[in-house]
């Protein structure tokens, strides 16, 4: 036994499916729209942080130049400093150099060779004051 169906019946069903995939392909070309936009929103937001990093790496970029510029002007300060400290420390040693010379020449032109032994032999170092001190004078071989 066959059952047919009469055509209204097959045809109403027929356009209920096309209305259905109709409306399907709608929705999901809806879909597809709105994942669109999403991703487009997505890329301007992007966009903007994009901007909003390029900014906050701008200034802080700006801001250890500045930093750089400042250790750069502090190191060349400390080297002029330590240049000058050289400078007056050769010119110290040259007048001490000086002194040391002109006091030789006056001992040995103009004190006796006697009196300068006497003078060593009773000279001494002493170590907690890290300097040369001369011991007292004794008057027993008078």
């Amino acid at each position: 036994m066959e059952i047919s169906f009469p055509l209204e019946i097959s045809g109403a069903a027929s356009e209920g499916s096309r209305t259905c995939r109709k409306k399907r392909r709608e929705s999901e070309i809806q879909q597809q729209a709105g994942s669109r936009d999403e991703e487009t929103l997505q890329l301007k937001e992007t966009y903007s942080s994009l901007h909003q990093e390029v900014d906050i790496k701008d200034k802080k970029l700006k801001k250890l130049f500045s930093k750089l510029q400042a250790v750069k002007a502090e190191i060349q300060d400390i080297q002029e400093g330590h240049i000058k400290e050289r400078q007056e420390s050769v010119h110290t040693q040259n007048e001490l150099t000086r002194d040391l010379k002109l006091r030789n020449v006056i001992i040995e032109n103009f004190m006796p060779l006697e009196e300068q032994n006497k003078i060593l032999h009773r000279a001494f170092c002493d170590e907690e004051d890290e300097s040369l001190k001369m011991k007292a004078i004794s008057r027993t071989n008078e």
